[in-house]
């Protein structure tokens, strides 16, 4: 099958796969804009990784050329590396230094002081140069300017962190101006994130486009039409082994790494059996060690495969590809856009085949409104209690610190001020006249994490010694937990021990087709209002709420999801104080709706709610956690039990806040718009899981009635309307 255009491989595909229907997926163009050399505090948006590597590499140089030092900070290793590859190619091997390479403090300062381009982590900021200022005086001499690459990755807790880490970064420079950049791929408020991260007001903050657009042909198909013939995960490997043979290139898009390998293995499977030759497809997903994914890496600069599979945050690093393939569509409408602009030409196709739930549905069944949908919003949160005192402690290790130094707004101050007093009464700080200083004999910025874990990692190893991966502390607890399965690199593997000391966890082969899901029951208690919308009887609103998290045991399953046998097991609870998008809803809200049916209609529309949250903030449903409830206790947890009937509650999952409720506290309307709208579109009686079931509901998804939930959003959808 050869092509001269996109149209003829439409029509191979549709031939053989008549069900997938074709529209068109289209990104408006958006140029706007121009940099001089002394611009400062911008925010440039790009459609892809490579036009954020141009616009950072093509102002550092022209700030270099000026005898000025750039600083660039992405959100992992790997952008670092590839950042810092793309500056020497371009400019010579001794333009940039990568921070996060293995090399010693030493080479550091000094090689760091005489580059124009410096690129790292966060944490190499946080950890290395800004707490041994002294030894990095002339490197942070020499910068000049800050970029920030890629923005929506400084998104919630790190984009928190981040805040304080650029306050820390002037202190050290002792007043030395510093002018900021970023880099914005499909945000919806980059201007606004952007200010908040520098703390400027965003009207004072330039923003410019530069995006190209694109318009490709775009399959479709529901998940009933794609099980009628074959599961997705097969239909996508006998898509990719067919251009495979035609000598085309397909990537394969999942967000799930265990998915990833299903259809690796797949792909594998169905050419050998077609008597061909047997295809092994380049996988690539998250949590690799590092001489695995450098492998990887090699593979793919070597350009030799045909058919990719990876997790679609990992899609910056492979090439652009004849047809890209959704297999469960990304969970926010920016990392659509941004995967597509990525992967494709204008002479790409595009197939997309949704998984079962809420948005996935959703997107198919609207993706012409999608073309010209508003990306999604990101927010961080400053005011954090979590990372405000452990930043306030770190800065206080570095030099004297006062209040103004590290916020422009009197209120952060006042909480600011309230911290340092309350650790000085701690014996963690003292008070000087130039501010408070720390006096922990342990220096705080050694210990704890930026991306809201503990910054402990954990190993999966074979019993004999293999190291397999490599993964935060916090999935211990959902995902790596005693007898869990996992599968690497198409081998399954179960957890056999858990040293907690050496922090290993050990695993035995596995030859079983089954897997685990955990069981976790969670207790919640509403604490204080943050901030109200008045404009509907203040019933919606941004709210404390502390949640506790028992991990009972874990499900043995096999199939599409049949329980062999319940593994009772506890692990110590998780508590955690977070932020909320909390709708209140009073009693006349609940017509029509029997009394003992409350329950059962809030539960569903905190799911339904909870499954499209990503068309207006930019998370995933693993980020986030819900609790609905009729008011009928004592406690009532928090809600004024005389004009209400029942409440929903949707919370950051990061202890303190991420940022994900707030950002969707300022676009609750649309959120609500698009879940009543997902609830009357999807055609299924009873709930399924593209409305109303949920794969992460701790009840298991009872008490549940799509009749009800539906009924309270056409209620809800007269409220909106009437203004209420």
């Amino acid at each position: 099958m050869k092509r001269d255009s996109n149209n003829e491989l439409v029509t191979a595909i549709t031939s053989k796969w008549p069900f997938l229907q074709q529209t068109e997926f289209r990104i408006t163009p958006h140029l706007d804009g121009e940099v001089s050399d002394n611009a400062h505090n911008f925010v440039i948006n790009v459609d892809r990784s490579s036009a954020a590597i141009d616009s950072t590499l093509g102002y550092a140089k022209r700030r270099a050329d000026l005898g000025s030092t750039t600083l660039v900070l992405t959100s992992s290793k790997y952008e670092a590396q590839i950042v810092v590859e793309s500056a020497k190619g371009r400019f010579g091997p001794d333009f940039a230094l990568d921070l996060t390479d293995k090399i010693s403090i030493k080479d550091m300062a000094t090689l760091g002081s005489r580059r124009k381009l410096l690129v790292c982590t966060p944490e190499i900021l946080h950890r290395k140069i800004l707490p041994d200022s002294f030894r990095f005086t002339r490197l942070l001499e020499a910068v000049s300017t800050v970029s920030l690459f890629d923005l929506s990755n400084f998104r919630g807790v790190l984009g928190s962190h981040l805040y304080y880490i650029l306050k820390r970064l002037s202190i050290a420079k002792e007043g030395n101006h510093l002018s900021f950049n970023a880099t914005a791929i499909y945000l919806g408020n980059a201007r606004s994130l952007f200010g908040a991260i520098i703390d400027s007001d965003p009207a004072e903050c330039r923003e410019l486009w530069m995006i190209d657009g694109i318009e490709i042909p775009c399959l479709t198909a529901s998940v009933e039409a794609a099980n009628a013939v074959a599961s997705p995960s097969f239909l996508a490997a006998s898509i990719g082994v067919q251009l495979e043979m035609s000598g085309l290139r397909t990537t394969i898009l999942t967000s799930s790494r265990s998915q990833a390998e299903v259809i690796a293995e797949t792909i594998t499977s169905i050419s050998s059996h077609n008597g061909g030759t047997e295809i092994k497809p380049l996988l690539y997903r998250g949590g690799y060690i590092d001489e695995v994914r450098d492998d990887i890496r090699e593979e793919i600069a070597s350009g030799e495969f045909k058919v990719a599979v990876a997790t679609s945050q990992l899609s910056l690093e492979l090439p652009q590809s004849d047809l890209v393939i959704f297999l469960g569509i990304p969970k926010t409408i920016a990392q659509i856009r941004r995967n597509i602009s990525t992967l494709s030409t204008n002479d790409s196709a595009l197939v997309l085949l949704p998984d079962s739930d809420n948005l996935d549905q959703w997107v198919v069944r609207n993706i012409n409104s999608i073309n010209d949908r508003r990306d999604e919003s990101a927010a961080i949160n400053p005011q954090n209690p979590k990372v405000m005192e452990y930043q306030l402690l770190c800065a206080a290790d570095e030099t004297s610190i006062k209040p103004e130094q590290l916020s422009h707004d009197h209120q952060h101050q006042r909480l600011i001020q309230d911290l340092l007093e309350e650790n000085q009464q701690q014996g963690k700080l003292v008070a000087t006249k130039s501010g408070h200083l720390f006096v922990g004999a342990l220096r705080p910025s050694k210990v704890g994490g930026l991306r809201g874990g503990d910054s402990v990692t954990y190993t999966l190893i074979t019993d004999d010694g293999e190291l397999l991966e490599i993964f935060d502390s916090s999935r211990l607890f959902f995902n790596f937990y005693l007898g869990a399965i996992h599968r690497h690199r198409g081998r399954r593997h179960r957890g056999t021990d858990i040293d907690f000391d050496q922090r290993l966890v050990y695993c035995a082969s596995e030859s079983s087709k089954r897997y685990t899901k955990p069981r976790i029951e969670s207790q919640y208690s509403l604490l204080k209002t943050i901030e109200k919308d008045e404009s509907l009887e203040g019933l919606v609103s941004l709210s404390e709420i502390e949640v506790t998290e028992f991990f009972t045991g874990y499900d043995l399953l096999q199939g599409r999801g049949e329980v062999v046998e319940f593994i009772d097991y506890e692990l110590e609870p998780k508590t955690l104080q977070s932020e909320a998008l909390l709708f209140a809803i009073p009693f006349y809200l609940f017509s029509e709706i029997p009394i003992s049916e409350y329950g059962a209609a809030l539960h569903a529309f905190e799911h339904a709610t909870i499954g499209v949250l990503s068309t207006v903030s930019l998370c995933d449903r693993w980020d986030v956690g819900g609790v609905s409830f009729v008011i009928n206790g004592p406690y009532n947890n928090g809600v004024d039990i005389i004009t209400n009937g029942g409440a929903i509650a949707i919370y950051d999952g990061s202890d303190g806040g991420s940022g994900v409720a707030r950002a969707s506290f300022a676009r609750w309307r649309e959120l609500l718009a698009t879940s009543i709208q997902n609830l009357e579109e999807c055609p299924c009686e009873d709930g399924c899981p593209s409305c109303i079931v949920s794969p992460k509901c701790g009840n298991s998804n009872s008490l549940l009635s799509k009749e009800h939930g539906r009924t309270l959003g056409g209620n809800l959808r007269g409220w909106l309307h009437a203004g209420r």
